[in-house]
């Protein structure tokens, strides 16, 4: 059984087509109840992402770059992307309702796909942390994106004798799961000291202002002024912070917002993301999950998206445009499903 399981460091912490590209092609697919969504979801995906919302479509976009290095498909690549949006974000819901809605997301694969994918990615650190690995199908490898706090790179992670500090911004979920090892913590406010090197910061405002970024361009600047308002509190709370880790894949939307704060500030601190930390950590068994799929063809690569959500047409647009940009050398042909008949 192949599975990427939780760091220590947390487990011990309880309708129409539309072509925007000569190789990209879209179809919309109605909902019709008397077929079976095995037979539209074809070819089988290899490849399943989950997320709330947009946040996994970046983490998708890096996993296949990491793919085509490796090789190329020896047939066209297809991967399911699963934008739960009638739950975003998945942060505001009670661990026990997080529970459930991951298991319902792996027995919905496990029921409607025609063969197990060799690959489950939860994109969101808030579902990951409350997945039971062992309780999933032992033929996939499964993936959960939580906190890297434990595979830092040792090159950019500060040496214990210095007073430089890493702040990991989170969700209020991921926040809430590690604070209980964080010793000595008597402060209500929504950062703290995890150890003598990091910093947890859980942000109420920022998930909801990357989607809008991504579909909008912009956010709402009310809203924007309440998070640079906090996060700058934080920082004069944290004078020793020198390097920013984005800890949830939405976050990465935000970081020119990010940048002219902390540009605002006269900051020099550095931004990460730690999705790219993840998959470098796991970079080995993901090949080996796709080993048997790619071969060393000169051929572009060519991969079937599938999209089951409950996005418009625009915001659909907005993602097929932003696929466009990170996979420039790609062949691929889209599919948008509703997701609501078949998942509610």
């Amino acid at each position: 059984m192949r599975q990427l399981g939780i760091p220590p460091l947390l487990r011990r912490a309880t309708a129409r087509s539309l072509i925007i590209h000569p190789l990209y092609q879209a179809t919309m697919i109605n909902h019709q109840p008397d077929v079976a969504l095995s037979t539209v979801l074809t070819p089988a995906p290899a490849l399943v992402v989950f997320d709330s919302g947009i946040g996994g479509i970046n983490a998708l976009c890096q996993l296949l770059l990491r793919l085509n290095c490796n090789g190329q498909p020896t047939t066209p690549l297809s991967t399911l992307y699963l934008a739960d949006t009638a739950r975003f974000p998945y942060s505001k819901l009670t661990p026990t309702q997080m529970t459930a809605r991951a298991h319902e997301l792996t027995h919905f694969v496990d029921q409607h796909l025609p063969t197990p994918p060799r690959l489950c990615m939860y994109a969101c650190h808030s579902l990951s942390t409350h997945l039971n690995l062992d309780q999933l199908n032992p033929s996939i490898t499964h993936l959960p994106v939580i906190p890297a706090i434990d595979i830092l790179d040792t090159k950019s992670k500060p040496a214990p004798s210095s007073s430089a500090q890493i702040l990991v911004m989170c969700t209020p979920t991921t926040a809430t799961a590690l604070r209980p090892l964080a010793h000595n913590l008597t402060t209500p406010t929504p950062d703290y000291s995890l150890s003598p090197t990091v910093v947890v910061y859980g942000t109420t405002e920022l998930a909801a202002i990357c989607e809008d970024i991504f579909f909008h361009g912009h956010a709402a600047p009310a809203t924007l002024t309440r998070f640079e308002q906090e996060f700058s509190q934080v920082l004069a709370r944290q004078p020793n912070i020198t390097q920013l880790l984005l800890s949830c894949t939405h976050y990465i939307y935000a970081k020119p917002e990010l940048e002219k704060i902390l540009s605002r500030l006269n900051s020099r601190i550095t931004i990460s993301d730690s999705t790219e930390l993840i998959l470098d950590h796991h970079q080995t068994a993901i090949r080996l999950a796709f080993k048997p799929t790619y071969s060393t063809s000169p051929a572009h690569p060519q991969h079937q998206i599938i999209v089951m959500s409950d996005y418009d047409s625009d915001q659909q647009t907005m993602i097929k445009s932003f696929i466009q940009a990170h996979l420039p050398l790609t062949t691929c042909q889209f599919k948008f499903i509703p997701l609501k008949p078949w998942l509610p």
